[in-house]
């Protein structure tokens, strides 16, 4: 394709010198200068195709990122969604554990004032 532009612009050029200095055009110039307008326009087609195909690129890429953002923020819910959830589960496991001390501490000086008192608790 390349050489045939560059032997076709070669002709072209060779025409307008003919009809520079003799005023008159060679044989084949209509068909040589249709062929340069054909190969301007396959190349303007061949532009507008690519940017096409860039705008659509460049419009999935931009919603990609638009939902991308999105999509990270509810990851990041989730995430912190479950820290919270296991955060209550251990508190609650320590709030037991310090209330079973708690317990046990009052059992034991309630025991030891009975104690004192000359009581005691049955225990099976």
């Amino acid at each position: 394709y390349q050489r045939r532009v560059h032997g076709i612009q070669k002709v072209y050029n060779l025409n307008m010198k003919a009809k520079k200095d003799t005023g008159l055009f060679l044989p084949g110039h209509n068909i040589s200068a249709r062929v340069k307008e054909e190969d301007k326009h396959h190349t303007a087609l061949e532009y507008s195709k690519k940017m096409e195909s860039l705008g659509r690129i460049t419009a999935w890429h931009e919603g990609h990122q638009k939902f991308q953002v999105g999509n990270l923020n509810k990851r990041n819910e989730l995430q912190i969604k479950k820290e919270l959830i296991e955060a209550n589960t251990e508190l609650k496991i320590r709030r037991r554990e310090r209330l079973k001390e708690l317990y046990a501490a009052e059992m034991a000086l309630y025991e030891k004032e009975l104690n004192d008192k000359g009581l005691a608790i049955f225990q099976d």
